[in-house]
């Protein structure tokens, strides 16, 4: 059940931060690039005091939003590539000052 639990955090986190409900990718999706990478580096400040490690924040993020659900938004999806790289940039940053 750890397992599944920690599957929905990237999730959790990201509907605490902006209040939406929905999936990850159309939350992101509908945010201005320079939202986007706000809102990474939030994400990655609460996954950090979560305890997760780089490696799981990046198996959770392909998990959360593959690449082929990214490429479904078309134009939009600039968005969620910000995010996705902010947020890994972030937590790489953020992991080293511990």
């Amino acid at each position: 059940t750890t397992r599944h639990a920690r599957a929905g955090v990237l999730t959790q986190v990201v509907q605490d931060l902006t209040q939406q409900d929905g999936h990850v990718a159309d939350i992101i999706a509908g945010q201005e690039l320079e939202n986007a990478s706000s809102l990474a580096r939030q994400v990655a400040t609460e996954c950090q005091l979560r305890g997760l490690t780089l490696s799981q924040v990046a198996t959770l993020l392909e998990k959360t939003i593959p690449a082929a659900k990214a490429r479904q938004y078309g134009p939009e999806h600039q968005p969620i590539i910000t995010f996705k790289s902010a947020l890994l940039q972030s937590y790489d940053r953020l992991a080293q000052l511990v």
